[in-house]
C-alpha cells in the first residue's frame, strides 16, 4: 500500500516570502522543500502547507493551476512519471478528471485533477533520492 501524504498547496510568485508571512501568523518554522522554490509549515497535528513557485513555463493568466489547492503527495520514486501514470488512471476509474499533465519536472511528476464537484486538486510523486 502506499503511503499519501496530504497538504494545503499554493502557488505564488516567492515562496520564501509568503512561507515566512504564514510562519508569522501560524506560529511554525519553515522547512526547507525539494528545491529552492519549495517551502513548508508543519505544525505539531502534522498539518502540513507547502508553498511553490509554479513551472515557468505556464500562462499565468489561466486558472490552471489554482493558487490554493489540495496536494496529495505518494512516496518518491525513479520513475516518478511511471507511478504517476498509474495514478491518474485509478483517479479518473474513480471519477477524477484530468486537467492538466501529467508533467514531468526536475523534482518530480505532477497532475492537475479535478473531483465529480469541478474542485481541483494537484497529484504528485516526487524523485527519489540519491
Amino acid at each position: 500500500m502506499n503511503l499519501t501524504k496530504t497538504s494545503l498547496l499554493i502557488a505564488c510568485s516567492n515562496p520564501m516570502q509568503l512561507s515566512k508571512f504564514y510562519s508569522l501568523v501560524s506560529d511554525t518554522c519553515i522547512l526547507e522543500g525539494i528545491n529552492e522554490n519549495h517551502y513548508e509549515l508543519r505544525n505539531d497535528s502534522r498539518c502540513r502547507i507547502s508553498f511553490y513557485k509554479p513551472c515557468s513555463n505556464r500562462d499565468s493568466n489561466r486558472l490552471i493551476p489554482p493558487s490554493v489547492a489540495i496536494c496529495f503527495q505518494r512516496e518518491a520514486s525513479s520513475d516518478p512519471q511511471l507511478v504517476i501514470n498509474n495514478w491518474v488512471k485509478e483517479v479518473v476509474s474513480r471519477g477524477g478528471k484530468l486537467i492538466e499533465g501529467p508533467v514531468l519536472e526536475t523534482f518530480g511528476a505532477e497532475a492537475w485533477m479535478s473531483d465529480q464537484e469541478d474542485n481541483k486538486f494537484l497529484i504528485f510523486v516526487p524523485f527519489m533520492s540519491s
